[in-house]
């Protein structure tokens, strides 16, 4: 179970960051304006990485569920 949290973690994290600048490059980001408090661009990648790392642990432990590639093409990705 140890090992599988690890696996989760390093891989989003890994994800964050390689989906970071992809983002950067196709304008996937949230620009300030007058109503919001952040400074510079915000990449909008969350949601997508955490659905990336969903499909690579179904896919990498398919009886961890039952249905799990129904699960999977039940992914917007």
């Amino acid at each position: 179970m140890l090992l599988d949290l690890g696996f989760v973690f390093i891989s989003s994290l890994a994800y964050l960051f390689i989906l970071r600048k992809a983002a950067r490059n196709v304008g996937l980001v949230d620009k300030p304006d007058a109503r919001k408090q952040h400074k510079g661009q915000v990449p909008l990648i969350g949601g997508l990485t955490i659905c990336v790392v969903l499909l690579q642990y179904l896919y990498n432990n398919p009886n961890l569920l039952p249905h799990s590639n129904l699960y999977s093409a039940c992914i917007p990705v």
